[in-house]
């Protein structure tokens, strides 16, 4: 039996009682329970609000929470392979020769301050500024019909985390001892190289990355 679009927005409706605040997500339980309450319409002759019940079991044990959250982690582990992975490649010929450019060019730079500390913060925030902007193209992309699309909100929310938070803790990390730092010394310097070199190659990760996956969710979710 072949439900009409009253019948489906009565399951949609039904799906809406959980909250599920994923646009992918909520769109793969909807196709999957149209699917499989047709089957059991046609197959035991029941009527549509019992068919939906017995449906909702094919999401168990789990439910629909525990798929959602398991979606999470999954994209999360992704996204974090995906980073290190590129990150790690800067670190073999021949984009290795960019890393000690880079690393050479910061601590160049350093030493024409005499606080290099501050000027390592400034440096970082520039990266900072340039992920922000590349972040706006993909928040862009965060809505669909008023729901969230849960691919590009991990993305963001990872991303985002591992590559401006992890060179700012950092760098605040060491702001904590400079009363006892001597800021010019040789190994200060190349400690706050160290980390702008990180914070840069971040920048340049994100950025392919991110056009990667503006360019996936517009395929999946927003293609004509």
């Amino acid at each position: 039996m072949k439900l009409n679009n009253k019948q489906k927005a009565v399951i949609e409706d039904y799906l809406d009682t959980f909250g599920i605040k994923y646009y992918e997500l909520k769109q793969e339980f909807l196709d999957h329970m149209i699917c499989s309450v047709e089957s059991i319409i046609t197959e035991k002759q029941i009527g549509l609000n019992e068919a939906i019940r017995i449906a909702k079991n094919d999401f168990e044990p789990l439910g629909f929470r525990g798929i959602i959250g398991e979606r999470q982690n999954e994209l999360k582990k992704y996204y974090r392979k995906v980073y290190f992975n590129s990150i790690k490649g800067f670190f073999k010929f021949p984009q290795i020769l960019l890393s000690l450019f880079l690393f050479i060019s910061f601590y160049c730079i350093l030493n024409l301050y005499s606080n290099a500390l501050k000027a390592a913060i400034i440096l970082n925030l520039m990266g900072v500024f340039l992920i922000i902007i590349e972040s706006v193209k993909l928040f862009k992309l965060r809505k669909k019909e008023n729901q969230i699309v849960l691919r590009t909100d991990k993305f963001l929310s990872y991303n985002i985390s591992i590559v401006m938070m992890l060179p700012q803790s950092l760098l605040n990390f060491i702001n904590g001892f400079k009363e006892s730092l001597d800021m010019e010394n040789i190994i200060v310097k190349i400690i706050l190289a160290i980390v702008l070199v990180y914070s840069f190659l971040s920048v340049i990760v994100f950025k392919k990355l991110a056009k990667k996956e503006i360019q996936e969710v517009r395929k999946l979710y927003y293609a004509e």
